[in-house]
């Protein structure tokens, strides 16, 4: 369905969203998104008579209420999805930010050294403090459960 504002014309799939409308959700079928709707400027458009240029799409949407968004309602089939949904939405949904061939992300990555500078500068904070509190807030981060 063609959602239209004046020279502006995106499509809704709904049959991609069914469980939005407490429909059961099945594979959707392939759309057709028209790359050209994307292309169009308001640059010099002052004259355009985008009802003529939109007309088809507004013909469609005239049409609205004869297509609406069909389904079984999901308390009556007692699942959002059918069976074979997941499996394809799995196939063609990527699950993972990092690329799998990128090893070097999922690698221990040691903190060893920082730790280390750490566990040597605190003590001399502690000796060199003369606030009895930041020596013992250092002592507590080097040594104490809290930290």
């Amino acid at each position: 369905m063609p959602l239209i504002c004046f020279d502006i014309v995106e499509v809704h799939l709904p049959e991609r969203v069914l469980r939005q409308y407490e429909l059961v959700q099945g594979i959707p079928p392939p759309c057709d998104i028209e790359p050209e709707l994307h292309l169009i400027s308001r640059k010099n458009q002052g004259t355009t008579n985008w009802t003529k240029i939109n007309g088809g799409h507004i013909a469609h949407w005239d049409q609205r209420l004869e297509l609406l968004a069909q389904g079984a309602p999901i308390d009556v089939v007692g699942a959002p999805t059918t069976p074979d949904y997941m499996p394809w939405f799995l196939s063609i949904t990527p699950r993972w930010m990092t690329p799998r061939d990128v090893t070097a992300a999922a690698q221990y990555a040691p903190t060893a050294p920082t730790m280390i500078q750490f566990a040597q500068g605190v003590p001399a904070v502690i000796r060199s403090s003369h606030e009895e509190s930041v020596r013992e807030i250092a002592q507590d981060m080097l040594f104490g459960t809290q930290f």
